[in-house]
């Protein structure tokens, strides 16, 4: 949750500022923003290795929680910059290629090693994929009806609202509230070998 509010703050200010202006600013927003999109699955994963090790309280959970939280500021701090708020293009492929490992180790890590059959890691990562998918869905719809709120309190008292509180609707739904219903609704480990695909009645409608 830090790293989606992170950054959702950071790319807030962004938005906000000029294309030329304030360069270091913007570096350092982009930095932020990067970094804590990334750390939102990252995070994720570190709990889950951490789960396998025993828990946060032992000295392998430990060492996996500062090894994560190290790394993740090593990245931000590494994020290659060509000039002002330019990001070299090569980055973006590596920067996608990791949110896309991230997620496949989050699919696998926590039956890794584990002597349990191939159908409840397959119901797993079914169960993982439409909550994903709903959860997506419901947040779209969450800025969807925001941003027609604010449409309608400009036309109905004709006030002025900076256009940027769209913008920043938009990082507020994809970071904060979209990562806060996917953590509630992730698999205790408990659960994980009596997990049930279950559907909303809307969708089976």
């Amino acid at each position: 949750m830090a790293s989606g509010l992170s950054a959702t703050i950071a790319f807030g200010i962004l938005i906000k500022l000029g294309i030329h202006d304030q360069e270091l600013l913007q570096e350092r927003c982009l930095r932020v923003g990067l970094s804590g999109g990334l750390g939102m699955s990252f995070f994720v994963l570190a709990e889950l290795i951490c789960e396998r090790l025993g828990g946060r309280g032992n000295p392998g959970g430990l060492a996996v929680t500062f090894v994560s939280l190290g790394l993740l500021v090593i990245f931000a701090l590494w994020i290659p910059f060509e000039s002002g708020e330019n990001i070299y293009d090569r980055f973006w492929v590596f920067y996608l290629s990791l949110h896309l490992l991230t997620h496949l180790a989050i699919a696998v890590v926590p039956f890794w090693n584990s002597q349990i059959p191939n159908q409840i890691l397959w119901k797993y990562n079914k169960v993982l994929l439409s909550k994903f998918l709903i959860i997506g869905f419901f947040s779209a719809v969450s800025f969807g009806g925001m941003t027609l709120a604010l449409v309608s309190i400009v036309e109905l008292f004709n006030v002025d609202i900076d256009e940027n509180a769209f913008g920043r609707i938009w990082f507020f739904c994809a970071f904060v509230l979209n990562t806060c219903l996917l953590l509630g609704s992730l698999p205790k480990a408990d659960e994980r070998d009596q997990l049930q695909l279950e559907y909303p009645t809307w969708i089976l409608f």
